[in-house]
């Protein structure tokens, strides 16, 4: 087990906390991620994950929420991201992919903005 396993007293924890962002807090995320990429002084593009960014916020798994994850990836990143930059999707969750598969650009859809 890894150090991050252990508590303030040295002992290894035993169970997982994990709780779920609500709408609002996404939207703040988003826009913190759409800041750190209209930093770039370079070409950038921001690739999103369709079907969630973690196991167990995929459909059917008990942190499943399309209203959080709209508010992070459709309306927030897209809202904020300037405009030389792409928003690409990923057509999975980040990390309920088969093993070993990583998102590349070729797997991206890119979003045509207006």
């Amino acid at each position: 087990m890894s150090a991050k396993n252990l508590d303030k007293h040295n002992r290894w924890r035993n169970k997982t906390v994990a709780f779920r962002v609500s709408p609002e807090e996404n939207e703040q995320i988003g826009h913190a991620i759409a800041e750190k990429v209209n930093m770039s002084i370079g070409p950038c593009a921001v690739m999103l994950p369709l079907k969630g960014v973690s196991m167990i916020d995929a459909e059917g798994q008990p942190f499943y929420g399309p209203e959080e994850d709209a508010a992070l990836f459709s309306d927030a990143v897209k809202e904020y991201l300037a405009p030389v930059y792409a928003v690409l999707y990923w057509q999975d969750a980040v990390s309920g992919a088969a093993p070993g598969a990583q998102p590349s650009l070729e797997d991206g859809l890119p979003v045509l903005r207006q």
